[in-house]
């Protein structure tokens, strides 16, 4: 078993003093509304990137995807190539 022991007070003479007394203060309440702001984007990302995700699935166990491919807006044009033509 080991001992920790905290030296406070006054030993054989010497003074010592608790080495985290004044280290640890508060910290202000922009701090703690900076984290709450970032751990929300956070967490609100994971979310939106899990739906995506799901939604691909089921899609494709589906038969259906979720998201539909790109390609052109308009009707496919066919141009027949004529003799002449350079």
């Amino acid at each position: 078993m080991t001992a920790v022991t905290h030296t406070t007070g006054t030993v054989n003479g010497l003074h010592f003093e608790d080495p985290t007394r004044g280290l640890i203060r508060p910290l202000p309440t922009s701090v703690y509304r900076r984290r709450r702001t970032l751990a929300v984007a956070t967490l609100a990302t994971v979310v939106f990137l899990v739906s995506l995700v799901a939604t691909e699935l089921v899609g494709h166990v589906n038969g259906s995807p979720g998201s539909t491919l790109v390609g052109a807006a308009g009707e496919p044009v066919v141009y027949v190539v004529q003799p002449g033509d350079t």
